[in-house]
């Protein structure tokens, strides 16, 4: 009679922050990922990998966590894996939709005579001087249309010329 004993059960990982769901939105670039790990023989590590860059050791292991995770914009699959005593694992997933805030910028435009100034997008429709934010690196297009009996001379600052001022935003910017 020849005993073979079984082998033991892999280890069971729980993630429970920030989310015990498998799916999680956040608006913030560094996450804090926390969970729970057991098994039979022992929980030796666990680990974590992010399918857009970076892995490590968590800090714990029955209990455990990992601070200053850094996502990218867009989806990224976070894996944890626990190993135990024996060298067996067990792996779970959270997909993590990291959306980056919006920067936006002021666009300022003056008016030195009788007409008007509209922006393709709108935000911009002014007679002496206005101002509206756009998106970062949103391109927007000023017209200029003079008074009843006036004419268009040119824009000043941020733009030359007499055809439509098109500008992308990358900090703010004034117009004359």
């Amino acid at each position: 009679v020849i005993y073979s004993p079984a082998d033991p059960p892999p280890p069971a990982v729980i993630i429970i922050t920030p989310s015990s769901a498998e799916t999680y939105s956040t608006g913030t670039s560094l996450l804090t990922l926390g969970g729970t790990a057991s098994d039979n023989v022992g929980v030796t590590q666990v680990s974590w990998t992010n399918d857009r860059g970076g892995s490590g050791t968590a800090s714990g292991t029955t209990s455990w966590s990992v601070s200053g995770l850094a996502l990218q914009s867009g989806t990224n699959l976070l894996s944890v894996t626990a190993r135990d005593a024996a060298g067996q694992t067990r792996t779970v997933t959270l997909t993590v939709t990291y959306t980056p805030p919006i920067t936006y910028y002021t666009l300022s435009v003056f008016v030195g005579g009788s007409g008007k100034v509209t922006s393709t997008p709108s935000g911009i429709d002014c007679g002496i001087a206005c101002r509206a934010a756009f998106g970062a690196n949103t391109t927007v297009t000023l017209t200029a249309t003079p008074a009843t009996r006036s004419t268009f001379t040119g824009w000043g600052r941020a733009c030359a010329g007499t055809g439509p001022c098109t500008l992308t935003l990358t900090k703010a910017k004034s117009v004359t």
